[in-house]
């Protein structure tokens, strides 16, 4: 105690009785000395309450959470209506008298709702969407959709998609084409979710490059949805982006759309090399005996790397009318053309067996290791 009193007594001294006989350079330094003290006291101060407040609220909105899954599990159990209006009718004066002007709360109801429309379907579904209207729930995430910060737009974006808000579709189609990534896949994403009528409308638009991993997100999405419009997807073939164009290749491959056949066979000369690839490997696992004669035709001018893909395709087509076409080049000077043709040539089993033999007995002794090997080895093409 004497240590405080004695503490006390020099801080008078120094700052009160003998201040003013103090050289001017000690007085400002003293003047500092007391505004940092100062200050740090108000600073931790500062943190008390906050901390302080913080633990409060969070024991209030704890207790506010478990009220809100109660009732929304008593919602979700009440049978006496089939009507997903009067269900929240009869509930809705509850909800009402949650403080839900305070967003803490706000943001605890409109989680536990996604949370829940995101494990149940039908009309559970429908209740909790008509719940999240009615509270007016919606109005948040509408206004983030013109924020200038586009993370808050994606954040709107996935709320409303979830929630199943059918009537911002429009909005959604303009970010589509976004220039950020992250905010264009979230509103593809949504866009096909939500516009299940006309769900690809969005490839009209799209200027900016469907990356590879927008292609496989919207790809899963498109192929879990079953009550999704599906639309002949050859309708995009001739996009000027040529990221939609391969993106439509790959629906049309999963969904074995023969009448885009013809139009596939227009990509064999399409000017990006990978998209004509892909057409053409396409064309041979769809088995489209119609492109032989467009392959053959377009073979000479083309690189190496494309001779390949069409002798491959001619291999899983299969169909023994290129057979002459494929015998003259196995033996061709370009050694990845060779071993194309030669494989191709096995594929037609029996006619191609045939034809090997015929080549084995007339070539070289390069070529009869090869033919041997090609020959001892699984089909592949």
């Amino acid at each position: 105690m004497d240590i405080f009193v004695s503490a006390g007594n020099y801080l008078h001294d120094l700052f009160i009785s003998r201040f003013s006989a103090h050289p001017l350079y000690i007085t400002l330094s003293l003047l500092i000395m007391l505004l940092c003290v100062i200050g740090i006291a108000e600073v931790l101060f500062y943190i008390l309450i906050r901390r302080a407040t913080e633990f409060y609220q969070l024991k209030r909105d704890a207790d506010l959470k478990e009220r809100i899954i109660t009732m929304l599990a008593n919602i979700l159990v009440f049978h006496d209506s089939d009507d997903p209006g009067l269900v929240v009718s009869h509930f809705i004066p509850r909800f009402a008298k949650l403080p839900l002007y305070r967003s803490s709360i706000r943001r605890i109801l409109v989680s536990e709702l996604i949370s829940n429309h995101r494990n149940f379907s039908g009309r559970t579904a429908q209740v909790l969407t008509e719940l999240y209207m009615q509270l007016k729930l919606d109005k948040r995430a509408r206004k983030n959709l013109h924020s200038p910060h586009w993370y808050k737009q994606i954040e709107a974006i996935r709320e409303l998609t979830e929630m199943n808000v059918k009537d911002e579709c429009d909005r959604i189609l303009k970010y589509t084409n976004h220039r950020q990534p992250q905010l264009r896949i979230e509103a593809q994403i949504a866009f096909v979710k939500l516009c299940v009528d006309n769900p690809f409308r969005f490839l009209d638009i799209v200027k900016e490059p469907v990356l590879d991993w927008h292609q496989l997100i919207l790809f899963e999405v498109i192929t879990k949805t079953e009550t999704m419009a599906r639309p002949r997807f050859a309708f995009w073939l001739n996009s000027e982006n040529d990221s939609v164009v391969s993106f439509c290749l790959k629906l049309i491959e999963y969904y074995q759309q023969f009448d885009a056949l013809p139009n596939l066979i227009y990509l064999i000369n399409h000017h990006n090399l990978t998209i004509r690839a892909t057409a053409i490997e396409i064309l041979g696992r769809m088995e489209a005996e119609m492109a032989e004669s467009h392959l053959v035709a377009a073979f000479t001018n083309q690189p190496t790397k494309i001779k390949v893909k069409i002798l491959n395709t001619l291999g899983l087509i299969a169909s023994g009318g290129c057979l002459a076409f494929l015998n003259s080049h196995a033996k061709n000077k370009e050694f990845p053309v060779r071993m194309a043709a030669i494989r191709a040539i096995k594929a037609h089993r029996q006619s191609g067996r045939e034809l090997l033999d015929t080549l084995f007995n007339e070539a070289i002794a390069q070529d009869k290791a090869i033919i041997k090997h090609v020959l001892d080895e699984r089909i592949k093409v």
